[in-house]
């Protein structure tokens, strides 16, 4: 063996995806594909790092997990297939015991839940019985058991939503128990539920679809509270919406339906707005150390995946950092965190090719 085989052979080892030599890399966004994406999925990812520093995506379709450790990718499937549009999953991070991830058991009718107890992981049975489509997972005051949310299909029939409300499900001591957050009919279904907790305060963002509206609940003194957001279209398909929580314990949004996407924060005046919505679907956010929110999301129309960051209603974006994958159909249902140092890590479907991506920005 010569010695510059042995050199190439040393750089081969050195390099893995998604952790290139910083000082050779220009300033830009790189995609990396993670997975094979299966039959039904990619109706949601979810993005996000552990205290270690490892990156997470869980995925739809079979439920699917990918972490990144610093050197490679390894995919886990964490529940067996469960019908054609996936099982609507979500996740939180725990402190010390890394991901909890919430999902519907379609072909048993469940809602369920993967997490860490006593250092043991666990798929608990949470609810049975009309379990509608849309998931959320959170922890309060960061305790071992997680809190979550779900739409509840009494007498939901095709794609009707009359008889969908929205429940909530905690644990006092082993017994799981079941709240009723809101019981108007007509509560969406679907890809539109979102939630974050402050601390013993849940906070949760959803699509009411008759009469279309946005709405956002949260519960004090052991009861539910809602409030109507903005007017929103009726249909369902299509609609997304992310919420997070900054410093000061402010909601923000974004959110998306029918050829239309805004970002909106409250503060002391109520709800402020994206000045406009843009022919932009399926939106998510996270928020920096400075409570900027930073956004993906993909044009109806060829589905061409952009990032936008907000100050404010704001767009701060500079026009290199707007577009992160060009190529048509390839920025479907993305979702976004942060890494340690501000840089923002992207995971979304590619429609062309069927496989789960990976992007992110190098900064100079």
């Amino acid at each position: 063996m010569s010695r510059w085989t042995m050199v190439l052979i040393v750089l081969s080892v050195l390099w893995t995806p998604g952790c290139e030599p910083e000082d050779e890399e220009e300033a830009g966004w790189r995609t990396e594909v993670v997975d094979t994406m299966h039959e039904g999925a990619g109706v949601r990812t979810i993005i996000g790092y552990d205290e270690d520093g490892k990156l997470y995506i869980t995925f739809s379709g079979s439920v699917r997990q990918a972490m990144f450790d610093g050197e490679a990718w390894g995919v886990e499937e964490l529940v067996g297939s469960t019908g054609p549009y996936g099982a609507y999953p979500d996740m939180a991070m725990h402190e010390e015991n890394g991901p909890a991830v919430s999902y519907r058991h379609s072909s048993e009718d469940e809602l369920r839940c993967v997490y860490v107890e006593d250092g043991n992981r666990k798929d608990e049975l949470i609810a049975e019985g009309d379990i509608g489509g849309a998931t959320a997972v959170g922890f309060q005051d960061n305790t071992e058991i997680p809190v979550l949310a779900r739409w509840h299909n009494d007498g939901w029939g095709g794609n009707d939503p009359t008889g969908i409300n929205l429940h909530y499900h905690w644990r006092d001591d082993l017994i799981w128990l079941d709240e009723v957050v809101d019981s108007e009919e007509g509560v969406s279904i679907g890809k539109v539920l979102a939630m974050d907790v402050h601390r013993l305060t849940p906070y949760i963002a959803y699509h009411v679809a008759q009469p279309g509206i946005l709405r956002w609940a949260w519960r004090q003194d052991q009861q539910w509270h809602t409030e109507d957001i903005t007017e929103m279209d009726q249909q369902d398909d299509g609609t997304f919406i992310d919420l997070a929580l900054d410093s000061d314990d402010r909601p923000h949004l974004v959110f998306s339906g029918n050829n239309a996407h805004a970002y909106a924060y409250y503060d002391v005046d109520g709800w402020q707005f994206e000045d406009g919505a843009s022919l932009y679907a399926h939106g998510a956010l996270a928020l920096d150390g400075e409570d900027r929110a930073h956004v993906v999301s993909a044009q109806f129309q060829g589905y061409v995946l952009f990032y936008s960051v907000y100050d404010g209603v704001e767009r701060v974006t500079h026009e290199e950092l707007k577009t992160v994958d060009g190529e048509q159909l390839a920025g479907a249902y993305g979702s976004i965190t942060l890494d340690a140092d501000g840089n923002p890590h992207i995971a979304y479907q590619d429609f062309e090719n069927d496989q789960l991506m990976h992007a992110w920005y190098t900064p100079e």
